[in-house]
């Protein structure tokens, strides 16, 4: 993004569309509807697939709330039957995806490029990973009922082609993908498919010093972002060792083609920088991001249901029969 024309602007230096666009982006990110209806019950869902059957997510504080005080009975501890659920499945799906080309006829040089085209798409799945993110995000899907992927061109790969006489060899730049959790992406809230999307966002948490290397910006002036799920909305364990380095939240904004930009617009903000504003630079002039279902959809609505919440009340009343015995038992 640094070759672009665009130069970055604090905050306090914007007006018009890029002031407008600012605060839009602003307003989707923290109020998005996906926030208040899906990410507690997310963090709820997983602590329960960890093995915290006891904690459930409270609406008025926003926060994870163990009830185990205001049980009539002792807690005992059980199996975890939603762990070995979910991984059962997940290793049914994850199995690694066989790439093949298949010639039409049976000449042998059709032949011979097929085996070859076959070969170079998975010496590049392999170079990127692909199967391992692939598989990371099937289980995103499962425990939370969605993930997102993301395409884009990366001029810092190195991808492989045919030359002329039909030679492979490297060339600079190439396609790459990665997994988006559902925690740090945000659809348009108004329609449902991705087919149907206006636009989307997607946010990390960058560190400073690498986002003013990027765009080209003092990194004194970057005010940094707070740590913490309450301050950015990104999924960020409360538990993690990070270092004392300030970080920011990049966030991309994707929109769909318009009159006014024929391929459609890209932003990236961060902090209070408008980092990049502009034509859309993917490839294809399409939001990048495809979603990666759980088990089941949730009719009318972006979402699919999660597996461990599919298997909390087989759980929960486990939990409640082993403690009775238990309690019998002892008694």
């Amino acid at each position: 993004m640094a070759e672009e024309k665009f130069k970055a602007r604090i905050l306090r230096d914007l007006d018009g569309e890029e002031k407008e666009s600012y605060e839009k982006i602003e307003d989707y990110w923290n109020n998005h509807p996906i926030i208040k209806n899906y990410h507690g019950k997310w963090r709820e869902y997983i602590a329960f697939f960890e093995g915290d059957q006891y904690l459930f997510y409270n609406e008025v504080s926003d926060e994870l709330e163990d009830i185990t005080p205001y049980l009539d009975r002792e807690v005992y501890t059980v199996c975890n039957r939603i762990l070995p659920m979910v991984r059962q499945i997940w290793g049914e799906v994850r199995y690694r995806h066989q790439f093949k080309v298949d010639p039409n006829t049976v000449e042998s040089e059709d032949v011979k490029a097929a085996k070859l085209g076959s070969m170079l798409i998975e010496f590049l799945n392999n170079k990127t990973k692909f199967h391992n993110k692939l598989s990371l995000a099937k289980l995103w899907a499962l425990i939370t009922g969605d993930c997102y992927w993301k395409i884009w061109w990366n001029k810092n790969l190195q991808g492989m082609t045919l030359s002329p006489d039909r030679k492979a060899v490297l060339e600079d730049g190439d396609i790459d993908q990665d997994l988006v959790i559902p925690f740090n992406f945000r659809p348009d809230p108004e329609v449902v498919g991705r087919e149907n999307w206006r636009f989307a966002m997607e946010g990390k948490r960058v560190p400073i010093s690498s986002l003013a290397e990027e765009f080209d910006i003092d990194p004194k002036s970057i005010s940094p972002d707070a740590k913490g799920k309450a301050d950015s909305g990104l999924f960020e364990r409360t538990d993690m060792e990070t270092t004392s380095e300030e970080t920011v939240i990049r966030i991309e904004y994707h929109e769909r083609p318009s009159k006014k930009y024929s391929t459609g617009r890209f932003v990236v903000k961060a902090g209070n920088y408008f980092c990049y504003h502009g034509e859309n630079p993917s490839p294809d002039h399409d939001i990048p991001y495809f979603d990666i279902p759980g088990i089941l959809p949730i009719l009318g609505e972006d979402q699919h249901d999660s597996l461990v919440r599919l298997g909390q009340a087989s759980q929960r009343q486990i939990n409640r029969m082993a403690s009775y015995v238990d309690g019998h038992v002892e008694n």
